[in-house]
């Protein structure tokens, strides 16, 4: 037959005040929280700025392999390219007025 006691796993330790730097790590958690939530928009730009920026990248770095460009250069070819596309697809798409 089983004890009635728990385990020693399951003692009650007692319960301790809330230390000074356990209250300030804690509203230093809160200020973060609202920070973020009051910046998601400046934030989610930033993130999608960071998602171009690596798309881009790869195009990039294959007309730079091809052609003997300089960065800078080969970003403004691959957005010209992009802006024509887009102007083409466009033209194709939409109705003629």
């Amino acid at each position: 037959m089983e004890s009635s006691t728990p385990p020693a796993a399951f003692h009650r330790q007692p319960r301790r005040a809330m230390s000074g730097r356990s209250l300030i790590g804690a509203l230093a958690l809160v200020a973060l929280g609202l920070l973020a939530w009051e910046l998601r928009w400046v934030l989610l730009v930033l993130f999608g700025a960071v998602v171009l920026a690596v798309a881009l990248d790869v195009p990039i770095t294959l007309v730079r392999r091809l052609l003997p460009l300089q960065r800078p250069a080969a970003l403004m070819l691959v957005l010209a390219v992009l802006l024509v596309m887009g102007w083409l697809i466009t033209a194709l798409l939409l109705p003629e007025v």
